[in-house]
């Protein structure tokens, strides 16, 4: 299996707070969905990403414009 590299900036029950957070950081992050335990969380990420340089300047990009809770994530 593939593995993808995504950067996160967040995660929130609310898909308002999604919103908020991808407009405040812009760039091509969009709005993930994944449930878990009977509860929807939307995900602000960028990616898929190919390999690890470009999701360590993707997420230099995005400390850069002030969302610092943001990490490398993998997905299978």
């Amino acid at each position: 299996a593939m593995t993808h590299l995504y950067v996160q900036v967040g995660a929130f029950s609310r898909l308002q707070n999604a919103k908020t957070l991808l407009s405040k950081v812009g760039g091509d992050l969009r709005i993930s969905t994944l449930q878990r335990g009977g509860q929807t969380l939307y995900r602000v990420r960028t990616g898929p990403l190919s390999n690890v340089a470009e999701a360590d300047a993707a997420l230099a990009h995005i400390n850069g414009a002030g969302a610092n809770d943001a990490q490398i994530v993998v997905d299978q």
